[in-house]
């Protein structure tokens, strides 16, 4: 079985790799470029586990998806949501990827506030087992902002 990432090659691109502009694209090119065993993995895993995934996967958004660079369109994505901080990014794509694997029918998009999964997406989806559990999930992030 193998386990290898392979990202869309993008010969433009300063990581040699396509970089999604938003979450959407995050969608796609995860469903893409991990293996089957990798996306059951995240699906499966329970929400609390999700960390586990942060020095794999999550590391390697962040080194190929230039979370660290100002001039990535991912890393301006995030800036423009107020979330500058490339762990918390690659934490909400991660949170997010999982919610859209486990089909479930809305995330938090920015700090305050709620946006759907795209519902075409969701009827985009084959199920990667024959039944599964839904799970309604929410998941802020910490307000950072300091209001005097």
């Amino acid at each position: 079985m193998d386990d290898a990432i392979t990202p869309t090659p993008d010969p433009n691109s300063p990581t040699s790799f396509y970089i999604p502009s938003d979450l959407q694209g995050c969608f796609r090119e995860l469903d893409s470029a991990l293996p089957a065993s990798m996306r059951e993995d995240i699906r499966a895993c329970e929400k609390a586990n999700l960390v586990r995934h942060h020095f794999g996967l999550g590391m390697w958004m962040r080194n190929n998806w230039g979370l660290w660079s100002k001039s990535s369109p991912l890393k301006q994505y995030f800036d423009d949501l107020g979330m500058h901080e490339t762990d918390d990014a690659s934490s909400k794509i991660l949170m997010s990827y999982w919610q859209y694997l486990n089909q479930t029918s809305s995330f938090l998009c920015s700090q305050t506030e709620s946006t759907p999964v795209p519902s075409a997406m969701l009827r985009e989806r084959k199920p990667l087992v024959a039944s599964q559990n839904k799970v309604k999930v929410s998941w802020k992030t910490k307000n950072t902002s300091t209001k005097r």
